[in-house]
């Protein structure tokens, strides 16, 4: 199984994984590493490199950061090195609901462009779309 760690400014990574929790349950070798003010950077890419190491089972880790070239995504880019791993910005629940449902069918590669296939899908103009729905039905 594909191991899948979230990075983010704050705890947004535990509310998204809270959130992720109330609509498909529990879900194992999924962690979070929240990034706050003062903290260190160096010691924050060393944790970020051993969560990597923990949750890779060998078939590699997908990591979701929240914000393109910010310090989370920047880390995650360098922890890559050398490591099992793939890395998405611009994460949200629709992202993580369909990396965590489909990691035991998927190779990491695969489940990487599913996930920001579905992240993609999941933002559109609702009254748009409803409009579409109901001309459709008509």
């Amino acid at each position: 199984m594909v191991g899948v760690l979230l990075i983010t400014h704050g705890e947004l990574a535990h509310a998204l994984i809270q959130s992720c929790e109330m609509v498909i349950g529990h879900s194992e070798k999924v962690k979070c590493l929240p990034l706050h003010p003062g903290v260190e950077i160096d010691a924050f890419r060393e944790d970020c490199k051993s969560m990597i190491t923990s949750l890779d089972e060998g078939n590699g880790v997908l990591i979701l950061t929240d914000l393109l070239a910010g310090t989370p995504s920047n880390v995650a880019l360098v922890c890559q090195n050398g490591l099992n791993c793939e890395c998405v910005s611009g994460v949200n629940l629709a992202m993580l609901i369909e990396a965590l449902t489909m990691r035991e069918d998927r190779t990491l590669k695969e489940l990487k462009q599913a996930a920001m296939e579905e992240a993609a899908a999941a933002i559109c103009d609702l009254k748009h779309n409803l409009e579409k729905s109901k001309e459709a039905e008509n």
